[in-house]
């Protein structure tokens, strides 16, 4: 059976045109391919990638999104790295996990927004957290208040 990367490209154009297949999907498997053909050619060197290239790239990412669903897995493929790949580096580049610094980041947005006098509810859902709860408690975790307090005392 043929499994050169043209003859998928050709499975995935089939199955969009029928409506098969979700756009974002056929562009990720479009990306990959390309990324896969480019490596295997020599056109990007991957022997010498390291923390410092793909990290900085990856904080930019979250900064631009961290107000959508963002997941490890899902920034791991955004860069073609591993979960652990990504893991690892990011926290010897941070000194945070990701997961960590995507909160950090939403909690510093959603206590400028409780500061300008919006609604403790749209500020979480503004942030990212996809819902109150889960807002409430990492904003009493990290501030030790909550967001009705914090909004009080600002």
């Amino acid at each position: 059976r043929d499994r050169s990367p043209s003859r998928g490209l050709g499975d995935v154009y089939k199955r969009q045109q029928k409506n098969d297949t979700d756009p974002k999907f056929c562009a990720g498997a479009v990306e990959l391919y390309l990324w896969t053909i480019f490596r295997s050619y020599g056109v990007i060197d991957t022997t010498h990638r390291n923390e410092t290239q793909v990290i900085p790239q990856v904080i930019r990412y979250i900064t631009e999104h961290f107000s959508e669903p963002l997941t490890l897995e899902d920034i791991a493929a955004e860069f073609f790295v591993s979960k652990s790949y990504l893991n690892r580096h990011f926290k010897a580049y941070t000194n945070s996990t990701v997961y960590a610094y995507i909160m950090a980041l939403r909690l510093t947005h959603a206590r400028r927004m409780l500061r300008e006098g919006i609604p403790a509810v749209e500020a979480g859902r503004e942030c990212g957290f996809s819902d109150y709860s889960t807002f409430y408690k990492a904003f009493k975790t990290q501030t030790g208040l909550s967001p009705q307090q914090f909004k009080s005392r600002a």
